[in-house]
């Protein structure tokens, strides 16, 4: 293998690794985002239902996490 060859390979790593983070940055900020939404709205709305709401929206988040891992892994 040449040095060329070798250079090549390392930027795609690098690339790759930077991807995955970017990916789960924007993950982690759109579950963030949805919790949050879904809190406001629950909270402007009704506050007896707010708690039921906000656990429905942490389990759901949840799961959509879980299933974007799963994909990477």
């Amino acid at each position: 293998m040449n040095v060329r060859t070798m250079k090549i390979l390392w930027r795609l790593y690098i690339m790759t690794r930077k991807t995955e983070s970017m990916l789960k940055g924007i993950g982690a900020g759109l579950a963030a985002g949805m919790i949050f939404g879904a809190a406001g709205t629950a909270l402007m709305t009704s506050k007896s239902k707010s708690k039921k709401v906000i656990n429905k929206a942490v389990d759901k988040v949840e799961d959509v996490i879980d299933n974007v891992m799963d994909m990477f892994v």
